[in-house]
């Protein structure tokens, strides 16, 4: 089965993110860059919001808080590339952007979640982007005020992120409350967010 950001059925890796929106990107469109991934039939999406939104029991919560990439779980139970990639993402929804949406209490907007190869050669991403990984996701909220709460939110939520970055902006010289005229102003750079569900999250906080 291969999923791309075109799929009609939802397939939510957490009751707020599907995999679809952790697909899409402008640039894959507009270059006509193929950003999909494929999994076995048997690795279902949930057409619902759910916790646990994928049929057969298969890598569900329990599963990403697991060290799945491991050289021990792997041997147990291998698991393919595309499904690796989903198990990251959900990993990734459930541990950090979950806890961050519902603290913050609207949606989030992801800018770029998963990238091929070829993407990400072509946006001149790191050869080791934990974006090819599916580790990864940058994102914004809908002001530049919003960006500066996000960002803070992470750290103050004390959420399991590996990395966080500061992408074309620079919160500590921005403290929140921002003036109404910045806080209102649209974004002026975006999130960089990862996690490893291998649980080795070395809490970098990074400025660029």
């Amino acid at each position: 089965m291969q999923l791309s950001p075109q799929g009609r059925r939802p397939f939510y890796l957490s009751p707020h993110f599907t995999l679809q929106e952790m697909l899409e990107s402008e640039t894959a469109e507009r270059l006509e860059i193929d950003n999909s991934i494929k999994i076995p039939p048997s690795v279902g999406g949930g057409s619902e919001p759910s916790p646990e939104p994928v049929e057969g029991g298969e890598l569900t919560e329990g599963d990403c808080s697991r060290n799945m990439t491991s050289p021990a779980s792997q041997a147990r139970h291998p698991l393919q590339k595309g499904e690796l990639i989903v198990a990251n993402l959900k990993a990734l929804c459930l541990r950090v952007l979950e806890p961050l949406r519902e603290a913050y209490g609207k949606p989030i907007h992801i800018n770029s979640g998963y990238r091929s190869h070829r993407l990400n050669y072509i946006i001149g991403g790191s050869p080791t982007s934990q974006h090819l990984k599916g580790q990864a996701c940058d994102l914004v909220g809908a002001t530049h005020g919003d960006l500066i709460k996000l960002f803070n939110l992470i750290q103050s939520l004390g959420l399991p992120f590996d990395q966080l970055i500061a992408e074309k902006f620079d919160p500590r010289k921005e403290k929140m409350p921002a003036t109404k005229a910045s806080a209102g102003s649209a974004p002026r750079g975006w999130i960089h967010v990862s996690y490893r569900a291998d649980g080795k999250n070395r809490k970098q906080i990074l400025y660029r």
